[in-house]
């Protein structure tokens, strides 16, 4: 089984990155964004007062830790950190070999995708709380996809810790072990929904009719803010490049348990709950789950497609990609208006 602190070069290469890309996100003004800035608040409030009770257990072990170092910027590195370490756990699970090189190579394209990719970096640099959930959502997934229920189970739990809201989501993972028919089936139902904006008047019939208050709790988010509301065309078109990206990548017949199968099923399910529960206010926070399966896309197409590279022409490859990805992190940390 890999072993990402072994002493192997790859191993200290994707540390370093690792290590080097949190950096960059702990030194950051918080004030540019205004998630961090309440992070930075809410960091202060624990200090002052000690614990915040509707605050997630897993970040608010996360600002302990920070307040050890009596430094909020030790706050978003562990963040940062907690979370590229969490998607190697998630190419671990999913690929079923010893070959540490390739293991370390895929994590570090997965990495710079945090980087260079809109979404992911708004994951990485202000909701910061949904994006170390969403490893957990995909660890989660990945062992129902291999028939590990039980260690499925507990990562649900840790992702609900990480991000109350997640808890929306963990239901739909056990569609990983429906056939592919009825994850098409229940996606042109819900991508239906979504089109025609049926998807509210759907919720508001279930939550009266089960007394669960779903619809209320998501129609009154951010209530007043028409940000990202309802029906968005340029999110329902990126989401359709998704599945059909997926799609691409599993139809050049790679490996069964490959990550290929495993986000071609997880874009059809992801894709399905963001289309039921968009009708209101900041929509892309159910997307995020969606938009975070395209490096696990991009890693199953390099590696699992007939293109073949020599390591040391991959070294160079990563040498580039690392430095243009993380320069423009540093722009859009430092310098961007």
């Amino acid at each position: 089984m890999y072993n990402i602190f072994s002493l192997k070069k790859e191993n200290i290469f994707l540390l370093s990155l690792i290590i080097f890309s949190s950096l960059i996100v702990t030194f950051r003004d918080p004030a540019a964004h205004s998630d961090s800035a309440r992070y930075v608040e809410l960091f202060y409030e624990i200090q002052n007062s000690g614990r915040i009770f509707n605050l997630e257990p897993i970040f608010y072990l996360l600002n302990l830790f920070a307040l050890s170092f009596n430094s909020h910027e030790v706050l978003f590195f562990s963040s940062m950190f907690l979370k590229s370490i969490l998607y190697i756990f998630v190419i671990r699970e999913l690929e079923h070999m010893k070959n540490s090189k390739e293991i370390a190579l895929m994590a570090s394209l997965l990495l710079i995708f945090q980087f260079i990719d809109n979404w992911h970096y708004v994951l990485t640099v202000d909701a910061m709380k949904q994006g170390i959930s969403i490893p957990f959502i995909l660890l989660a997934a990945a062992k129902i996809h291999n028939k590990k229920i039980i260690s499925s189970l507990i990562f649900m739990f840790l992702a609900y810790q990480a991000h109350y809201s997640s808890l929306l989501l963990l239901p739909f993972l056990f569609l990983l072990r429906a056939n592919f028919a009825t994850l098409i089936t229940i996606y042109i139902i819900s991508t239906l929904m979504y089109a025609t904006q049926f998807n509210f008047l759907i919720s508001q019939y279930f939550s009266e009719l089960t007394q669960i208050a779903v619809f209320e709790a998501i129609e009154n988010y951010a209530r007043g803010e028409e940000i990202y509301f309802g029906f968005q065309l340029r999110f329902f078109l990126y989401s359709i490049f998704i599945v059909v990206a997926a799609l691409v990548a599993y139809s050049l017949r790679l490996p069964s348990n490959s990550i290929s199968e495993f986000a071609m099923k997880c874009s059809l399910i992801f894709a399905s709950y963001f289309y039921i529960f968009a009708f209101a206010s900041f929509t892309n926070r159910y997307a995020f789950y969606l938009w975070s399966l395209l490096p696990l896309i991009a890693i199953a197409v390099v590696f699992r497609s007939r293109i073949t590279f020599t390591y040391s022409q991959m070294a160079i490859i990563y040498f580039f990609g690392t430095n243009i990805s993380l320069t423009y992190l540093v722009y859009r940390m430092y310098f961007e208006n």
